[in-house]
């Protein structure tokens, strides 16, 4: 009975100098949110554009832009995404903080107004630079004619889309006339006198010029002005 108990106990004095001579093992609990923390390497996917979703627009979020390679940081509602390092003097910066306002007059642009206290840059074009984003809707619309029929100037009614003054809008403003394809020059030639339709008498068919499809053309204002951040 000695030598049974003598053995147990070497092997349980051995166990335990094996246990000690392994590998250490460490259990790390942690919370969420995490109250602080230390990384050695922490690296954000790059995108062209802010995060746009509710739980990103919070204080603190950080998101890198890989066309300007700056890092910003979201501060609050009206400075909006902030460059990390960079953010521009209170006095010079545009809506969002994202450039300044030297940043838009080299780049084209003119500083004006916004529907808060800082401004933000309107650029004569239809779409933002690269690494430029839409402020709002503010816009300014030209004008596009819609021409009627194209073989009698005296045939249907043209029609004008636009133009609109710098806004904050997102509607489009577009009218509809009777295209070419829906009246006819008189066979044979001669002046355009009592212009007949397509749809008259004589019908489709009647010459080259009536068709079936296409009566009608829309036309849309182009958006000639547009504001950015």
């Amino acid at each position: 009975m000695k030598a049974i108990m003598f053995c147990i106990f070497i092997l349980f004095v051995t166990t335990i100098c094996f246990a000690q001579s392994g590998n250490e093992t460490i259990t790390i609990t942690t919370y969420y949110p995490s109250p602080y923390g230390v990384y050695r390497n922490l690296q954000l996917f790059p995108s062209d554009e802010p995060p746009a979703d509710s739980p990103a627009l919070q204080p603190g979020v950080m998101y890198f832009n890989k066309t300007e390679e700056k890092l910003f940081i979201y501060k609050n509602s009206t400075a909006g995404w902030v460059p990390v390092g960079g953010e521009a003097s209170a006095g010079d910066a545009l809506v969002n903080s994202a450039h300044s306002q030297s940043d838009c007059t080299n780049a084209g642009g003119n500083v004006t107004d916004t529907d808060v206290g800082l401004k933000q840059c309107q650029f004569n074009a239809a779409v933002c630079p690269s690494g430029w984003a839409n402020y709002k809707a503010y816009s300014t619309l030209g004008s596009a004619t819609c021409t009627a029929c194209a073989y009698c100037a005296d045939c249907g009614s043209s029609c004008t889309a636009g133009p609109r003054a710098w806004m904050d809008s997102s509607t489009s403003l577009k009218c509809t006339c009777t295209t070419g394809l829906n009246c006819r020059r008189p066979p044979y030639g001669g002046d355009c006198s009592g212009c007949q339709w397509c749809t008259d008498n004589h019908g489709i068919g009647y010459d080259r010029h009536c068709t079936s499809t296409d009566f009608y053309k829309t036309v849309t204002a182009p958006v000639i002005q547009i504001g950015c951040y």
